[in-house]
């Protein structure tokens, strides 16, 4: 694995710092006055960082291969190929894109009928994949048409539906500077022990339990788990390695163990995922095809 990617994947892995409730700008994506209206961006394979900033409408983000951020006040979600972010209407975030041939759907809030709060992570089927790729052929600010209208219509019927069969891929923000810090060792070091950790982070295991599930709602356990599951998606796309390695190298106990904890959070197996991520980054070659449709 490149060197850059390993050093974008232990940035990403590190405990998140919880942002200013006020931090970000408000972005118009339409013209004042106008009415909103869907409509998408297709990013090319290239690194992008945006700013905090907030919008009032319903974001969709999916990536057809690397790996796409979404940082918010919940914490930091890694968002892998198969899974779409749901950003909805309001929600003060910034994206982070390594290297990541991504589409963007924005939609007007009356869309969706109560939409879920919060950033959330969920399944793409084949037909909302192949939605979100046609949905570039009509770039934000672009007029629609009536296949157009029905095309978004549809798009965010089927994401509302998904909605409700969350993947959490997110690792919440703590305060504590010795909590962050055996955190970020824990990200470092993934074999070892909550001992290890607390000593080397100058706090007791007692203490660093009962602070992590008080600042981030879960157990050291699940934590752990997240991390690790984080780190293996990144590596079964960046890395040529075996699974059983990556098994290893994550601190799962056995590649079967990997496997197990691997379905049961994503829904299909490691080797599984990454063969469905060659597929979609073969799709992805067809950016410039879309953006010709675009035109």
């Amino acid at each position: 694995m490149e060197q850059s990617a390993q050093g974008a994947l232990d940035d990403w892995l590190s405990p998140v710092a919880i942002p200013a409730a006020e931090e970000g700008d408000f972005l118009r994506l339409y013209p004042t006055g106008a009415r909103p209206r869907p409509g998408a961006i297709l990013t090319s394979a290239m690194a992008r960082h945006h700013p905090w900033h907030w919008h009032d409408l319903h974001q969709i983000s999916c990536a057809f291969r690397g790996a796409l951020l979404v940082e918010s006040a919940q914490g930091r979600h890694l968002v892998p190929p198969r899974l779409a972010a749901w950003i909805p209407a309001g929600t003060r975030h910034r994206l982070r894109l390594a290297r990541v041939p991504s589409v963007t759907v924005f939609l007007p809030t009356s869309a969706v009928a109560q939409a879920p709060a919060g950033v959330r992570l969920f399944p793409l089927t084949p037909l909302l994949a192949e939605l979100l790729r046609e949905a570039a052929r009509w770039p934000l600010g672009r007029p629609l048409d009536r296949l157009g209208r029905n095309l978004f219509a549809t798009l965010a019927g089927l994401c509302a539906e998904q909605l409700g069969v969350e993947r959490p891929l997110l690792l919440p923000p703590v305060r504590d500077p010795r909590l962050l810090r055996a955190l970020e060792l824990a990200a470092a070091q993934p074999h070892a022990t909550a001992a290890e950790l607390c000593s080397r982070a100058g706090l007791s295991t007692r203490t660093f339990h009962r602070r992590l599930a008080a600042e981030a709602g879960i157990s050291w356990r699940e934590y752990r788990l997240r991390l690790r599951l984080l780190k293996a998606v990144s590596l079964l796309e960046e890395s040529p390695w075996p699974v059983g390695r990556i098994a290893e190298a994550c601190g799962f106990a056995s590649p079967s163990a990997f496997a197990q904890a691997f379905r049961a959070r994503l829904g299909f197996s490691p080797g599984r995922y990454r063969r469905l991520t060659a597929t979609a980054a073969g799709s992805a070659t067809s950016a410039k095809v879309w953006r010709s449709r675009a035109r």
